[in-house]
């Protein structure tokens, strides 16, 4: 229950189990390159995940699909009975569009328009039409992924739920449009 953000953590062993997990789930799906968050924690995901494939895979750090920046509410508790945030936290489950973020942090609508620009880009670029790319990012730069891909508003970030870790969501590129 607290805030990781853009605090650069590697994983602990939970993490670790699941990544293994993860990479035994898709250990027959062929990738041809992966895109990574540049945090520890993304990157070595990413690297067990792979692990269980049987080629060399090339991983490609990208700074758009790190996670939101928490600011000064970095490492801080979110439980419910030892908050060491301000009451306005409670917007990021309640009111995403209307969560500002901390200080020295990211709103959410900040970290939708980056994730938005690397979707963007990667649709845009023509050698990569025909592969199949895993992405590892984290918690809310997926969901402003899968918002921006949805095409939904802000308001519906948590539409459906909160993605676990390791969790896996298949989108297919079709005439420049991704379902």
């Amino acid at each position: 229950k607290r805030l990781q953000g853009q605090e650069d953590i590697p994983l602990n062993d939970f993490g670790r189990h699941l990544a293994k997990e993860t990479g035994i789930g898709l250990r027959n799906v062929r990738f041809d390159l992966c895109f990574s968050s540049d945090l520890k924690r993304a990157l070595e995901t990413a690297n067990l995940i792979l692990d269980e494939g049987s080629n060399k895979v090339p991983i490609i750090m990208d700074k758009r699909l790190k996670e939101i920046a928490f600011g000064e509410w970095e490492g801080k508790s979110v439980a419910r009975n030892q908050m060491e945030v301000p009451d306005e936290f409670l917007k990021f489950y309640d009111d995403p569009e209307h969560f500002a973020g901390a200080p020295g942090g990211e709103s959410f609508a900040e970290v939708k328009e980056r994730t938005d620009n690397f979707l963007k880009w990667l649709v845009g670029q023509e050698e990569y039409g025909d592969k199949n790319i895993l992405l590892v990012t984290h918690g809310v730069a997926l969901a402003t992924l899968l918002n921006n891909i949805n095409k939904a508003p802000l308001s519906e970030l948590w539409a459906g739920s909160i993605h676990k870790n390791c969790a896996v969501t298949e989108v297919e590129i079709k005439d420049g449009e991704m379902q």
